[in-house]
């Protein structure tokens, strides 16, 4: 019998190192891939909330330290801001993330330069047209536009940072940034309020610049700055999703924005201070339901990518988000009188008279949720924006012929029919492409 060669006993002793490496492998890295997984689930949760506390917060102190009429223009300040983060959000951040997670630090770090560029010269626009829309009006909401259009541009770089830093992997960044902001606002408003300083103006004047202290904070945390001249590069670079990213949320929510300075022009400020108040009760469960798309988006895209169904998962996700917000509801509902004094003021009765309707706009937005994130991790934003040309026109007639019809609560009942249509078209249309090969989205070099 001969006996095995020197490279026979090497080949053999490397083919068994092989496969004892490949049976060990898969220990090592799922159990790594599953604390990185908690890690950035913990820091992703921490981080939403901390921004729930922080917007529910700033909401309740200007409830209980303003009058009725200086509540609603604050409301209608908060509805451009909201609106013009959200265009931000859908033109460079959300872009971003899809384009840069996981990439090499010195590539990443270029992006990052030109996105929060893009978005300061984006808050600054907005600012201009908030400045705009204060020289038209008078009183307090012409007070609170002008505040908001001097803070715009550096708010809008501080929302873009903490997507920069979740894109980079770094949600902790993220949360610390909105810990800045959350506890210094809540330093500089209380004390205001305590030292009898707590008007319209100073309160906002207070949460504007925090908000800035904040993105300057971002910065160093990031250790750049934004690039605002190669906006025309990220443009270059991001047009692909962010030019149906931002037509369906300015279609959605543009329509949304327009139902309610209609209806608080048929209706006055009283009616827009207590949908406001809802939106107040109702904010917690909205932050955390569209704040996890920081964390399922990436989860969704990872199985599309790697061809995995993502139907069931999608359904799964909504209906979580659906049963946890009707419980919201309900609790808000059943909440004693004297509790929503404490929190709300004088507003507490009027936003719990339509705490139903708009939590069943909030319930169907929950509904949604799982379709929505999905569309977005198959690349197909283009049928949300074929369903919010259905969607967003519809929750603007039915609101404004509800509050013609029937005032405050009818408008409320409106809004929630046109959620509960859009809802049943974003499925269908989800359900239609979830099949297909999503198209390829290749960022610059």
């Amino acid at each position: 019998m001969r006996s095995p060669t020197p490279q026979a006993v090497t080949g053999a002793r490397s083919m068994m190192a092989e496969a004892t490496q490949q049976t060990s492998m898969p220990k090592g890295p799922e159990s790594s891939r599953r604390r990185r997984l908690a890690h950035r689930t913990f820091w992703t949760f921490l981080d939403k909330g901390v921004s729930s506390i922080g917007n529910a917060g700033l909401s309740i102190l200007v409830a209980r330290a303003v009058t009725e009429d200086a509540f609603g223009a604050f409301s209608v300040a908060m509805l451009v801001f909201t609106f013009s983060i959200g265009v931000n959000r859908a033109a460079n951040a959300e872009p971003h993330v899809v384009l840069y997670s996981g990439r090499p630090r010195e590539v990443a770090d270029r992006g990052v330069g030109a996105s929060t560029g893009a978005s300061l010269l984006l808050g600054c626009l907005a600012g201009l047209v908030s400045l705009i829309a204060a020289a038209v009006l008078d009183g307090p909401t012409a007070q609170a536009l002008v505040i908001l259009g001097v803070g715009l541009p550096l708010i809008t770089v501080q929302d873009a940072w903490r997507y920069a830093f979740f894109a980079a992997g770094r949600p902790q960044a993220a949360a610390i940034n909105d810990i800045v902001w959350t506890g210094g606002q809540a330093v500089v408003l209380i004390s205001l309020i305590l030292l009898g300083h707590g008007s319209l103006v100073n309160l906002m004047l207070g949460w504007a610049v925090t908000g800035a202290i904040a993105a300057v904070v971002g910065s160093w945390q990031a250790g750049l700055r934004p690039q605002p001249r190669r906006w025309r590069e990220w443009l270059r670079e991001s047009s692909q999703l962010s030019s149906r990213l931002v037509s369906e949320y300015v279609l959605n929510m543009g329509f949304v924005n327009l139902a309610y300075f209609v209806v608080a022009a048929i209706l006055g400020l009283v009616a827009m201070g207590s949908l406001r108040g809802a939106q107040v009760l109702l904010g917690p469960m909205q932050t955390v339901i569209f704040s996890m798309s920081a964390l399922i988006l990436p989860l969704l895209s990872e199985r599309v990518n790697t061809g995995r169904p993502i139907g069931k998962l999608a359904a799964l996700i909504s209906a979580g988000s659906a049963s946890v917000t009707i419980a919201w509801v309900t609790v808000l509902y059943a909440l004693p009188p004297s509790i929503g004094e404490q929190l709300l003021g004088a507003t507490w009765h009027g936003a719990h008279s339509v705490v139903i309707p708009a939590g069943i706009s909030l319930i169907c937005v929950a509904g949604v949720f799982g379709a929505s994130i999905g569309l977005r991790a198959l690349r197909r934003p283009g049928v949300l924006v074929r369903a919010m040309m259905i969607q967003a026109p519809s929750i603007l007639v039915f609101g404004v012929l509800g509050a013609f019809w029937g005032g405050v609560m009818w408008a409320a009942i409106g809004f929630a029919v046109g959620q509960a249509l859009g809802l049943v078209v974003v499925w269908l249309g989800f359900w239609r492409v979830s099949r297909q090969r999503p198209p390829e989205v290749v960022p610059a070099a």
